[in-house]
């Protein structure tokens, strides 16, 4: 059954080549067709390029179920930039609430890279993207737990106590590949 599998694989990616050298050689008959070509395909790729860095916005969803749970969607490369915007987002979050409601709850926070599977198997998983309308699914033939993206983890806010110990503080745990790279405190209460 594995040949056979294997044999219609292979004679899927012969046929696919035939007809990719048959589209570029049909394409580089005329000079002028492939001018046209090459610059219908500089034109995609301007303008995708354009799409991604002028209307893709950084972007914070709140999972439904787990209210301190965030996924960050389109979020830049630089690693530096995405800190300074969690920090913010954080820093926005604390400034709203009042010192009362600081003391009775737990400000803490969890950051995801937002991820959605679009794997056409049945027990794929399915991403971060799934937690965002379900708990965890720790039973059952398909598992989804967050324990499982832990290289897709950006950071971790926790409550603590200060160093002067009169104070409360917020440290902010920086990951990257499931690894703390860097933590800042924040002072909530002063």
């Amino acid at each position: 059954m594995e040949i056979l599998l294997i044999l219609f694989l292979l004679g899927l990616v012969i046929i696919v080549v035939y007809i990719l050298y048959a589209v570029m050689k049909w394409i580089f008959q005329t000079k002028a067709r492939a001018i046209r070509v090459s610059l219908s395909f500089l034109t995609v790729v301007a303008g995708f390029t354009i799409y991604q860095l002028f209307f893709l916005k950084l972007e914070f969803i709140q999972s439904k179920v787990y209210p301190d749970l965030y996924l960050v969607k389109n979020f830049p490369e630089d690693r530096s930039v995405l800190n300074k915007a969690i920090k913010d987002f954080v820093m926005k979050r604390i400034k709203t609430k009042t010192q009362k409601q600081l003391m009775d709850s737990n400000p803490s926070s969890r950051f995801y890279q937002y991820y959605k599977s679009y794997n056409p198997l049945i027990f794929g998983d399915s991403g971060t993207a799934y937690f965002i309308d379900n708990e965890e699914d720790l039973g059952g033939m398909v598992v989804e737990d967050l324990s499982m993206y832990m290289n897709l983890k950006l950071a971790v806010l926790d409550k603590t106590v200060c160093e002067d110990k009169t104070n409360y503080c917020a440290q902010l745990h920086f990951f990257e590949k499931g690894n703390i790279v860097k933590t800042d405190i924040i002072y909530i209460i002063h």
